[in-house]
């Protein structure tokens, strides 16, 4: 299954990562774009199980508009309490979000 939103922009971006879940083969491209501070688009793709498709969705809905600052204390728990939970076996759905959130802010801060 493939999750994808707004990823017919990708040109915009200048950097986009990938993170993957090497336990369950789960990939993420994650692009930010960010403007005085704030993310002011940012666009995903994942190939993967559904939790993290979704997960990745929900982590660009919580994360356009908002400061950098505040994008960057997102935690797993918080990801995975807004999609309504996530089982134990799909608790690596949330990290892997997580994870490209915390190297794309590093990224576009370099």
């Amino acid at each position: 299954e493939d999750g994808i939103r707004d990823s017919e922009t990708w040109l915009e971006f200048r950097r986009v990562l990938f993170r993957s879940n090497p336990a369950c083969g789960d990939v993420m491209q994650l692009s930010l774009l960010v403007r005085d501070g704030v993310i002011s688009q940012v666009r995903y793709k994942t190939r993967g199980c559904v939790a993290s498709i979704a997960c990745g969705s929900l982590l660009t809905a919580l994360i356009a508009g908002q400061p950098v600052a505040d994008a960057a204390l997102l935690k797993p728990f918080d990801v995975a309490s807004g999609i309504g939970g996530l089982p134990p076996e799909s608790g690596h759905a949330s990290v892997l979000v997580v994870d490209a959130l915390k190297a794309a802010l590093k990224a576009s801060a370099a």
